[in-house]
């Protein structure tokens, strides 16, 4: 049950919500969770939720001349 996220928002099921959310939140040497794996799948399940568009929306100018950098060199 692979989660995509979108332009616009989607409901989570509970079943990905069980499968995508830590059992519990913890910080760890300035590292949110456990490992990568944990965070990118939680990240992916927030990403879903909220759309990308949203995502876009809020991140700092900066931020988004980052992003359009990267994705413009993953096209290239």
């Amino acid at each position: 049950m692979k989660i995509i996220p979108s332009k616009n928002p989607q409901k989570i099921t509970y079943s990905q919500y069980k499968r995508y959310t830590p059992e519990k939140l913890e910080l760890l040497d300035g590292n949110l969770l456990w490992n990568e794996q944990e965070r990118m799948n939680l990240l992916l399940l927030l990403l879903y939720n909220v759309g990308l568009e949203a995502l876009i929306q809020h991140l700092p100018k900066e931020s988004r001349n980052e992003l359009k950098s990267l994705l413009e060199s993953i096209d290239e």
